[in-house]
């Protein structure tokens, strides 16, 4: 009987312990570096009211090079409306001095992440496919939409107010 009681405590404790990742993911921080270092929750950046774009780049993603410049454009445009740009370099932050030589060059104007190719699926539950990707989250954090290749600011606007149910 000791040896039974045994073997049921020892399962109760392997469900346990099998079970603690799948509970703290669920609400779990996704810590990243900033280019200078410092470490952020990226969801800092999604909900708290504000509609969230977060544009997935790399440094050695072309597209990617070729047209940043729209996320600074938008950003730029629309940092006063309740709108907030985000930006996911997948580039890990062992190749942090690159990032930055890749912000300094594109006059990146809007807040930067370092992280891996496994974060962004962390942060919006959807799958990770390819640079660039644009994730689209509304006022409470919810995620809306998922964006697979280039998108020019209007583009950008135009899905916004899509989801926003604006009709201009």
């Amino acid at each position: 009987m000791t040896a039974l009681k045994h073997v049921g405590r020892r399962r109760w404790w392997l469900t346990i312990l099998l079970l603690i990742p799948l509970l703290s993911a669920a609400g779990s921080l996704l810590v990243l570096q900033e280019p200078n270092g410092k470490r952020r929750d990226a969801r800092e950046f999604i909900g708290h009211g504000r509609w969230t774009v977060v544009m997935v780049w790399s440094v050695d993603c072309l597209v990617c090079q070729r047209e940043i410049h729209h996320m600074t454009s938008f950003y730029e445009a629309h940092k006063h409306d309740g709108l907030r740009v985000l930006g996911l370099s997948i580039d890990g932050h062992w190749q942090r001095q690159r990032v930055e030589d890749f912000i300094a060059v594109h006059s990146l104007n809007f807040p930067i992440l370092i992280g891996d190719t496994r974060d962004p699926m962390r942060l919006s539950g959807r799958p990770f496919i390819a640079t660039p990707t644009y994730y689209f989250f509304a006022p409470n954090g919810a995620f809306r939409a998922i964006r697979i290749g280039a998108m020019d600011q209007k583009g950008i606007e135009q899905l916004l107010d899509a989801l926003r149910g604006i009709r201009r």
